[in-house]
């Protein structure tokens, strides 16, 4: 699958460390469909600031109290959303990989979500109103421990 840098609408234009997927508008085509979810717990679902903290390993999909469809959960202004969140193994020397279906404000600028890790914190940026699949690669492959989301 071919990867272009993250975009507004269509898909060309950098925007953060992330990369928006080509012509994916499908949650279930964004990442693993069958990986084991792990739940965080959070009490900012539906806030456009918000942290959920719980224990997500390598090669597997993020709940957030309980629910997979996290789109009424992580959220911004202007009907931003994060709908859908895996953290997989890939090959190559930046073998982690975040997936995250969703699109940001429709008042332009970006729904930031981060990733935390022992090793510090990974960045991903959703921006433009088409909803698409997001992704970013690290080497860090050690457990997320908290995800925290925000607008800019």
């Amino acid at each position: 699958m071919p990867e272009t840098t993250a975009s507004d609408d269509p898909a060309g234009v950098e925007t953060g460390g992330a990369t928006r997927e080509a012509d994916i508008s499908n949650p279930s085509d964004c990442g693993g469909e069958s990986l084991p979810a792990h739940s965080f717990s959070s009490s900012d679902c539906g806030t456009t600031v918000g942290v959920a903290k719980g224990d997500l390993p390598i090669g597997s999909q993020l709940e957030i109290n309980g629910s997979a469809n996290l789109r009424g959960c992580i959220v911004g202004p202007g009907g931003a959303y994060v709908q859908k969140i895996t953290y997989e193994e890939v090959g190559g020397v930046r073998h982690g990989k975040i997936y995250a279906f969703g699109r940001g404000p429709s008042s332009g600028g970006s729904l930031t979500v981060v990733f935390n890790t022992a090793n510090g914190p990974h960045t991903l940026s959703l921006s433009g109103t088409d909803p698409g699949c997001f992704t970013d690669r690290f080497t860090d492959t050690a457990d997320i421990t908290s995800v925290t989301w925000s607008s800019d």
